[in-house]
């Protein structure tokens, strides 16, 4: 595409994008967005029995001022209670439209990385994330811990045969056939790409449900999603329909200007590509917010794992004893669901060392639908959990809705064998 050509579609696309969009006005977040002087007037108005907002209401009826932290923390919660007469409080990842809303996610996502929609993605300048493909020092990260993943591994556990979505395949095949697409054509793996090549946050809008949760209920409370049940209003809010039902006619005039441009077709949009759309405008401010919200929460829950594992194994794991998979985009978490290994003793496994594959969940209903507990290849899920039974403040399983074990008892098991038998270190096992 000429020079000339592509600066006039920069223009264009801009008066697509930035302009008011005037037809449905959908911006999310923005619906429900409650300003420090209304938080102020809602906690003084408060009249329900929750003490964290009584407390702040004293402050508030005798002119003392809320700290940020506090007008944060009453925002969210009225922002919640909003949302509790919504299609929001009837999702459930557990459930089948909530499932369902998962599943529309992802096809929606792939949807827009992989077709002409990309193209509506790549017009301001200003923007810190685009739709393209990553840069060189992110595939070579991806090739040196698939290797190194692959060279931990034992013969049985690469030969292992595993279902993974549309293929059954090895382990050992699945790294080689990543590592030769990354090796010969890196192109092969387009999404939501940062200013310097590395896989942003962003992509991890497949799978996240709790985004479209929301997403979901901010448009309900606005009475904008149609249809007289919730599984009406998923459907048509996910429903591909044709452009000029989506957007008024100057736009559509627009999108086929791209489509000649870039000599493809955008016959259909849905109302989540237009969500993703509008806050794509803002730099994904929203919807980064949320990813990041609770990326930052599974972060913190790794790194809290990882430093259990060294603190109370008496140096019988170091550092040099765990590798973590933690980049965004990592084709060894993406892929098989492995967080890190950890070179250590599994008496579930055997008697010998070996590295572990470890996967780290929020809580044990989470870690019962690990992916990697369904390889069975010698992983395990740990988790925080609260079980009275369960010493410390990890549990783990071995295979899926198994029996919980302790972590602090597995630790205790491999800092007795760093002087001891496994027979004389059975009393850890438990």
């Amino acid at each position: 595409m000429g020079i000339f050509v592509y600066h006039w579609y920069l223009l264009m696309m801009k008066d697509l994008i930035k302009q008011e969009l005037e037809k449905y006005k959908l911006s999310i977040n923005e619906q429900l967005e409650i300003s420090d002087t209304e938080v102020v007037d809602l906690i003084r108005n408060y009249q329900g029995s929750v003490k964290f907002i009584n407390d702040l209401k004293k402050k508030v009826i005798t002119n003392k001022p809320l700290t940020v932290p506090q007008s944060d923390a009453a925002k969210d919660f009225f922002v919640r209670e909003r949302l509790s007469t919504t299609i929001e409080s009837q999702l459930d990842p557990n459930k089948k439209l909530g499932r369902e809303v998962t599943r529309l996610g992802i096809e929606t996502y792939l949807n827009i990385i992989k077709s002409c929609k990309k193209n509506l993605f790549k017009s301001r300048e200003d923007i810190t994330v685009r739709i393209s493909t990553p840069g060189p020092e992110w595939v070579e990260r991806n090739i040196q811990d698939l290797t190194n993943f692959k060279e931990k591994l034992s013969d049985d556990i690469l030969s292992k045969v595993i279902e993974l979505p549309n293929e059954t395949t090895t382990i050992g095949a699945k790294v080689e056939e990543i590592i030769n697409t990354l090796e010969r054509d890196p192109n092969a793996y387009p999404g939501f790409i940062e200013n310097n090549g590395d896989w942003s946050i962003m992509n991890k809008l497949d799978t996240h449900y709790s985004n479209w949760y929301r997403i979901l209920g901010e448009l309900d409370y606005k009475k904008k999603l149609v249809g007289n049940t919730p599984q009406k209003k998923v459907e048509n809010f996910f429903k591909q329909v044709p452009v000029e039902q989506i957007l008024p006619p100057n736009k559509v005039e627009a999108v086929k200007e791209i489509e000649t441009a870039f000599n493809c077709q955008i016959p259909t949009l849905s109302h989540a590509d237009y969500e993703i759309l509008v806050d794509f405008n803002k730099d994904f401010l929203n919807i980064k917010k949320r990813l990041m919200s609770s990326t930052e929460r599974g972060d913190k829950n790794e790194i809290n794992i990882k430093g259990t594992l060294k603190l109370f194994s008496g140096g019988a794991i170091t550092d040099n004893d765990i590798i973590h998979f933690s980049s965004h985009g990592n084709r060894v978490d993406q892929v098989f669901g492995i967080d890190m290994l950890v070179y250590m003793y599994l008496p579930s496994h055997g008697a010998e060392k070996y590295w572990v594959p470890i996967q780290a969940k929020s809580d044990k209903s989470a870690a019962n639908k690990s992916m990697l507990l369904k390889f069975d290849i010698g992983g395990i899920s740990i988790f925080p959990t609260k079980n009275p039974e369960i010493a410390g403040n990890y549990g783990y399983l071995t295979v899926k809705y198994g029996t919980e074990k302790s972590l602090d008892e597995l630790l205790q098991y491999n800092m007795c064998r760093k002087k001891e038998s496994s027979e004389s270190c059975k009393k850890f096992d438990k």
